[in-house]
């Protein structure tokens, strides 16, 4: 979302009624699979506000104050102080240590069979439930501070999407982003700069092709059935697909949550243009500012072994499949 030079203002319009849900644009999809440059893209757009990954902000930006993407520590951030302070008085570590406990407890991906089991234990539905409605007050408080009309959560969890679905005052819209497998794994054996916390020579985690390919599988398969029986809107992309056709991509996803096409950031057919955004967590491009140009990362087809493409593929046929992949590349 586009915002004043002080990263404090509103939109010109007030916040909706707090009689009304809350709408929340959920991209969904497998870690390194394009979802931080797709949030950050639509919330260029009038009305919509990145929220980046919600899921971190209690332990990654409360307790261990990581930097948020608009380079301040999140304790010094003018726009999430004030978002803090409308929801909650203001910055506390117990309850981000209680919302830590409850992500850590139930919503990690070794968690994901239980998502599907209506009855977990009394404790359980109390600390679920409380999760809920602290997120609620979370997303409510962005739309009263910012004036968004949508706010975008790229947490991509299908533990936390199944979550979202049982949030009364949440409008929910998805995006299931999905990438070649293959590509991902390459994404996760290289070394990255993780630029949040600050430390210059902090690396982003790696992980094995094998390892890579099986959650690959899991996260997909759960997230699309995260939604199996509910009246969600959903629509499901390719990243390869995205990148070739960006803007009308993007055009697909406002129509999909019934919002105009007003204030796209794109200066030129592959080229955009982005400002200052709130983002928690994420790929390190949500710090980029300024014209930046899109172009697909294949590097995977001339680096990635040969061993580990032959893996990759024999993990994940059956969806490379159903997504539209080549099995032999």
């Amino acid at each position: 979302m586009r915002m004043r030079d002080d990263s404090a203002g509103r939109l010109s319009n007030a916040a909706e009624s707090e009689m009304e849900r809350v709408k929340v644009l959920y991209i969904m999809g497998m870690t390194r699979s394009g979802s931080t440059i797709l949030d950050r893209i639509i919330g260029q757009c009038d009305g919509f506000f990145s929220l980046g990954e919600s899921y971190s902000i209690w332990d990654l930006n409360v307790l261990q104050n990581q930097r948020c993407g608009c380079g301040s520590r999140f304790d010094e951030c003018g726009v999430w102080t004030r978002i803090f302070a409308n929801a909650y008085g203001g910055i506390y570590q117990d309850t981000a240590l209680e919302m830590s406990c409850v992500w850590n407890r139930y919503l990690r991906t070794r968690h994901i069979p239980r998502m599907f089991i209506p009855f977990g234990g009394i404790n359980r539905k109390r600390c679920l439930d409380n999760y809920k409605q602290q997120m609620e007050r979370l997303y409510r408080a962005i739309r009263r501070v910012t004036g968004a009309r949508v706010i975008i959560d790229s947490s991509k969890f299908p533990t936390y999407a199944r979550l979202l679905t049982e949030m009364p005052g949440i409008e929910l819209f998805v995006v299931h982003i999905v990438r070649d497998p293959r590509a991902v794994a390459y994404s996760w054996l290289r070394r990255k700069k993780e630029p949040s916390s600050g430390d210059a020579n902090e690396l982003m985690q790696r992980m094995t092709p094998a390892g890579t390919a099986k959650l690959w599988g899991v996260w997909n398969v759960a997230g699309e059935l995260a939604f199996r029986g509910r009246n969600i809107p959903y629509l499901r992309i390719r990243y390869e697909d995205f990148i070739a056709e960006p803007k009308s991509t993007v055009e697909r996803i406002l129509d999909l949550v019934h919002e105009p096409s007003k204030g796209l950031p794109f200066t030129g057919e592959m080229t955009i243009e982005l400002g200052i955004d709130h983002t928690l967590a994420g790929n390190p491009n949500r710090f980029a500012t300024g014209v930046q140009e899109l172009s697909l990362d294949d590097a995977w087809k001339t680096k990635l072994k040969s061993g580990h493409r032959r893996l990759v593929t024999s993990i994940t046929w059956p969806l490379l499949k159903r997504y539209g992949y080549e099995l032999t590349i």
